[in-house]
């Protein structure tokens, strides 16, 4: 069963919690260089310009989520080989 709270939030705060963009998002697809980077280094990952994330529309926030989320399911399924 879902828990329905967490569709009480709003899109931003659910963008910021769930959307994990690999390394190079934003170099694989324009719409992550809009909103953010990829740093690298001692230690890698993505960081968002928080003042556009701000003004960001609703449909790019789920886009760059369901990208993320499409990405990071066809890596665990390489790693684990699940079909």
């Amino acid at each position: 069963m879902i828990n329905k709270n967490i569709f009480k939030k709003s899109p931003q705060e659910y963008f910021k919690k769930y959307c994990i963009p690999w390394l190079g998002a934003d170099n694989d697809l324009e719409i992550f260089k809009q909103y953010g980077y990829t740093y690298t280094g001692i230690c890698d990952g993505f960081d968002f310009y928080e003042n556009k994330l701000i003004k960001a529309s609703e449909i790019d926030l789920y886009k760059m989520l369901a990208f993320s989320n499409i990405y990071w399911n066809e890596q665990y399924k390489k790693w684990y080989q699940d079909d």
